[in-house]
């Protein structure tokens, strides 16, 4: 009988990063040795994944880093981070074209905030 992906003992996997710069995948790999039976690892991901030799290769090529659960969890902490500013500048940003279009419809941009209250005031 053939391992089925929830049958897999998280003592046997290990956190795993890409060590390269660059958002490259580095790895796409489905075997039932991984957790939910398929890995993907590149750019600032980090998964738990199965000692394959897929993976064993990775890491001798030094495509691949092995994290403690401490370092996993902080860099998630940090890649977290990292998203939520990049939402709330993104946010930020398409109020400024609303804005701008609101003005460009009615002439100026009196009655804008009442209709598009900032985010924080929603």
């Amino acid at each position: 009988m053939s391992r089925r992906f929830y049958d897999v003992d998280e003592a046997q996997t290990v956190h795993i990063t890409s060590a390269r710069e660059d958002l490259e995948v580095v790895l796409w790999e489905k075997d039932a040795a991984h957790p939910n039976g398929e890995l993907f690892v590149g750019g600032e991901i980090v998964a738990r994944a199965a000692l394959t030799p897929k993976v064993v290769e990775k890491l001798n090529a030094k495509q691949l880093r092995v994290l403690t659960a401490e370092e996993a969890e902080a860099h998630e902490r940090e890649r977290e981070a990292r998203q939520a500013h990049a939402r709330t500048h993104a946010a930020a940003e398409l109020r400024k074209q609303r804005r701008m279009i609101y003005t460009n419809a009615f002439g100026s941009d009196r009655g804008f905030d009442e209709h598009f209250p900032p985010p924080e005031a929603a």
